[in-house]
């Protein structure tokens, strides 16, 4: 009977919390379709656009402790796997097998690095690869970190470490420019920001 109390709870409480991010997500889901409208001619656009929005998403959901690290790092993975795959042309296959292993790894920097060193000396031989598999494994730590994080500002942070981090990546053989990912992150914070803004006024 205790146990049933407990699970309700537990259930009402989450409720609450999805409740409470909801026009958050959707929010930030409206700002990037229409950045992706403004930039529908940019592919590699469309995709940093699509981090944006999902790393946000994740965030938005773990500034509420509405989840935990199993279900960021499924988000986390969920929304890399056709970015990535699609940016450094590695087959599918491949692709979803480095992923499922990281999805099975226990929820600890020990068995991530583990993982990971595992999977570079199978792909030893692709660099490319071998930089993915480094990426993953990075932001797996980081968003393990960021789970346990009880200051918000501690938490901004690290989420501008991330973004940069893909920003760097993307902009790594110049093409697109820097610049170019920095002035479209800026639309899509003033985006998020405006739609915030417009909300205060009614209420």
């Amino acid at each position: 009977m205790k146990t049933d109390k407990y699970e309700m709870e537990t259930f009402d409480r989450f409720k609450k919390e999805q409740e409470m991010i909801k026009p958050k997500i959707e929010t930030i889901n409206s700002v990037a379709e229409k950045l992706k409208q403004k930039y529908s001619d940019y592919e590699v656009l469309l995709s940093f656009i699509d981090h944006l929005a999902s790393t946000e998403r994740i965030f938005v959901s773990v500034e509420t402790g509405s989840v935990d690290f199993k279900t960021v790092k499924k988000n986390f993975l969920d929304a890399e796997t056709e970015l990535i795959s699609n940016q450094l042309g590695i087959n599918r296959n491949v692709f979803d097998g480095i992923i499922e292993q990281f999805r099975n790894a226990n929820d600890s920097v020990a068995d991530i690095i583990m993982v990971a060193d595992t999977l570079k000396r199978q792909y030893s031989d692709d660099k490319k690869i071998v930089g993915f598999i480094e990426y993953i494994k990075k932001a797996l730590i980081e968003f393990l970190d960021i789970v346990n994080t009880d200051n918000v500002s501690n938490l901004v942070n690290k989420k501008i470490i991330i973004i940069e981090r893909k920003m760097d990546e993307l902009s790594a053989d110049g093409d697109p420019e820097k610049n170019l990912l920095i002035n479209v992150y800026n639309e899509f914070k003033q985006g998020l920001l405006s739609v915030k803004k417009k909300i205060e006024k009614k209420q």
